[in-house]
């Protein structure tokens, strides 16, 4: 006599297999979206200090045509239009979002100290940047201050104000996010 096996032949997940899989998805989901996120704030970053040195390049323009830098505009320091309208920039660059906008001063170094007063013989640009391990601020134009505005481009102020922060190895200040630069 032939017995006929009816064996089940279907092929499946169980439940714990696919609780598994979908664990696994979302832990590397997390890993990518986080690293995503470090890389949008470091894309940010390298367009504000490209901004800025777009700016320097326009006003060492400005400055071979007129024999001095344009004047410091008071509070909260924009980016001089002249540079604009006499045709030295395209356009004003304007800071990604997250940050405050960028800053510029002219006058005549003393020291450490930016004088704003005539001649306009150098200046100080300064933006933030979202992170603070930029490896470009180990070599930018800190502890510069402006006459007047007691500012200092240092430091954990998240507008380039006005503290003071502690030097880090290599060069920089631990925390600092301001971004400076000068001719």
């Amino acid at each position: 006599m032939n017995f006929v096996s009816f064996k089940n032949t279907k092929r499946g997940f169980t439940l714990i297999e696919i609780l598994v899989v979908i664990a696994i998805i979302g832990i590397l989901s997390s890993v990518v979206l986080a690293s995503l996120a470090t890389s949008r704030a470091k894309a940010r970053d390298a367009r504000r200090i490209a901004d800025l040195e777009e700016v320097k390049k326009a006003l060492e323009l400005y400055y071979d045509s007129n024999g001095a830098y344009p004047p410091t505009d008071v509070a909260p320091y924009p980016l001089p239009l002249v540079i604009k309208t006499g045709g030295f920039i395209a356009q004003i660059p304007v800071t990604p979002a997250g940050a405050t906008a960028y800053k510029y001063f002219g006058g005549t170094f003393s020291g450490s100290t930016l004088d704003t007063s005539l001649p306009l013989e150098s200046f100080i640009l300064a933006g933030q940047l979202e992170r603070n391990d930029a490896i470009a601020l180990t070599g930018d134009a800190d502890n510069r201050a402006v006459s007047g505005t007691g500012t200092i481009f240092e430091g954990t102020a998240t507008d380039c104000g006005n503290v003071t922060a502690t030097p880090q190895p290599g060069g920089g200040f631990f925390g600092e996010r301001c971004f400076d630069i000068r001719p």
